[in-house]
């Protein structure tokens, strides 16, 4: 949430708590024994939550590690359909990097350097990286 946003409840400080400690856990097993090696069984015990649970904030690994990049793409659509005043499309997007992209949760230095190594360790992961920059 960004600074100055409108308050957040107990029960969404808790979902977002909940999600974070998922996506820390599962990116520091990812990193500890690798990508293909660890089961989403793990990474909930590891969160101390139930598979069920696990299952409704992540359905697959795969969703784990794209967290982050899908928070600041629905930051930055969020931002772009809430222009006021006419502002056009390329000083709404300089507004976003410069003032909200900052405070985008995903901007957790621990949790990038642990998904980054875990993208470095497996072949699989850091090929569909270099297709997706190309």
């Amino acid at each position: 949430m960004a600074p100055g946003g409108p308050k957040m409840g107990l029960r969404q400080r808790k979902k977002l708590r909940t999600r974070l400690t998922i996506e820390r856990e599962a990116l520091r097993l990812f990193a500890e024994q690798g990508y293909a090696a660890t089961t989403l069984t793990q990474i909930a015990e590891r969160a101390d939550i139930a598979p069920s649970t696990l299952h409704t904030y992540f359905p697959a690994k795969e969703d784990i590690l794209a967290a982050a990049w899908q928070e600041v793409v629905e930051s930055a659509r969020l931002h772009l359909l809430d222009r006021t005043g006419g502002a056009g499309t390329i000083d709404a997007l300089r507004r976003w990097l410069l003032e909200e992209l900052p405070t985008v949760r995903a901007t957790d230095a621990e949790l990038n350097r642990l998904r980054l190594q875990v993208i470095a360790q497996d072949e699989t992961l850091a090929r569909q990286a270099r297709l997706r920059s190309e």
